[in-house]
């Protein structure tokens, strides 16, 4: 029976935080005989960098293959979440500081500045409405709203041609 995403999360937590990396998720997907195993993690005060997952990678592999449960065809992936993954723990909204997030699920729609978090666990958002505090429970699962470029208006251009006599 091959592993799960609780028994790789305890094989390779430790060594993780010992690297000063956080597990922000596993995800098992591929076939039986095949398996992919994808593995993300951030840090708490910065980017992660392809360097930082080769690291990880080659860390994590020399874990893996020592397990029976796990096909001899596995494959392993280490990368970040990303910024379209949504924001759980307080660290998470605490690096995102001056970001936009949204908020949304049923019963709560909320869209504004990440300007602060409180202790123990509230998250402070300036809106539209003003400023607006949530709690970290109510926070969970906010995204951030990437700022992208208006389409260039295309604008005709003068064709200048050189003719010849």
């Amino acid at each position: 029976m091959p592993l799960s995403a609780d028994e790789i999360r305890g094989l390779v937590l430790e060594p993780l935080e010992e690297q000063g990396f956080l597990l922000c998720g596993i995800k098992l997907s591929g076939s039986p005989r095949r398996p992919l195993i994808q593995i993300f993690i951030d840090l708490e005060h910065d980017s992660v960098t392809i360097d930082h997952c080769v690291r990880v990678y080659r860390i994590l592999y020399d874990i893996l293959s020592l397990q029976e449960n796990l096909p001899a065809g596995y494959r392993l992936e280490v990368s970040s979440p990303g910024v379209e993954s949504p924001l759980c723990e307080l660290w998470q909204f605490r690096k995102n500081l001056d970001r936009t997030v949204r908020i949304s699920r049923e019963g709560l729609q909320v869209e504004g500045k990440l300007i602060g978090i409180q202790a123990p666990d509230t998250v402070r958002l300036e809106t539209d409405e003003g400023p607006r505090e949530l709690t970290l429970a109510e926070a969970a699962g906010a995204r951030i709203v990437l700022d992208t470029p208006h389409p260039r208006q295309k604008t005709k251009r003068k064709r200048h041609e050189a003719r010849g006599r």
